[in-house]
C-alpha cells in the first residue's frame, strides 16, 4: 500500500485527487505528509513552487507551469493539471518506485525526438521481456548474467536475445542496442 498526501489549495480538487487515488485501491490517502510514502500536489495557476527535498518524499505535482523548471525542484513527476486517473495513480506509483514521471508531450520539447526517425528496416514490436533484456544488453551484460538478473534461465535468456536480434533485423548485440537507441526503446 502506498501511502499518499494530497495537497491542494480548492477542496474540491482535493477530494477529487483523494477519490482517485481511493479508486485505484492500491493507493491509501493519508491526513499528515509526515505519514506519506509519496506527496501529491496541486500548482493552480499563480501557484509559487517551492524547491522539494526528493529524498524525504518524491512529490507529484499536477501543474501548468514549465516542466522542466519542476524537476529542476526536486519534483518526481510532472503532470499537466487536465492528466486522467490513469496517468496520475501510474505517475504515484512510478514515484513511489523511485522514477522520474513526465508525460509524453513535455518529454517530446526537451529534444528527445529531434533526432531523425530510424531510417532502417522497420522492426517489429518488442514484448516488455524483450525491451528489458535489450536495455541490459546495452548494459553489457552476457546471456548468463541476464539470466542472473532477470532470475530465468540461460537458455531462456539467449530466446529473448534471439528474437531481439531478429525482430529489430540485427546482426549482432551490438548493432540491436544501437537500433534500440535510435527508436528510443534506450535512452541515455
Amino acid at each position: 500500500m502506498i501511502r499518499v498526501w494530497v495537497a491542494a489549495s480548492s477542496p474540491i480538487v482535493r477530494a477529487g485527487l483523494t477519490a482517485i487515488l481511493l479508486a485505484h485501491g492500491a493507493l491509501q490517502p493519508v491526513d499528515r505528509s509526515t505519514d506519506a510514502d509519496v506527496l501529491l500536489v496541486d500548482l493552480e495557476e499563480g501557484d509559487t513552487p517551492k524547491e522539494v527535498d526528493w529524498r524525504a518524499h518524491p512529490t507529484v505535482v499536477l501543474s501548468d507551469g514549465t516542466p522542466v523548471e519542476l524537476l529542476r525542484l526536486g519534483y518526481a513527476a510532472v503532470l499537466p493539471r487536465d492528466s486522467g486517473p490513469a496517468e496520475l495513480t501510474a505517475a504515484v506509483t512510478a514515484a513511489a518506485a523511485g522514477l522520474i514521471v513526465i508525460d509524453r508531450a513535455t518529454f517530446s520539447t526537451l529534444g528527445a525526438f529531434d533526432r531523425p526517425p530510424f531510417a532502417g528496416k522497420p522492426i517489429q514490436a518488442l514484448t516488455p521481456r524483450e525491451v528489458e533484456v535489450l536495455r541490459l544488453l546495452a548494459d553489457g551484460l552476457a546471456n548468463k548474467e541476464i539470466a542472473g538478473k532477470l532470475n530465468i534461465s540461460d537458455h531462456t535468456a539467449k530466446f529473448h536475445v534471439a528474437a531481439i536480434l531478429e525482430k529489430m533485423n540485427a546482426a549482432s548485440r551490438a548493432e540491436a542496442v544501437a537500433i534500440g537507441m535510435r527508436t528510443g526503446l534506450i535512452l541515455l
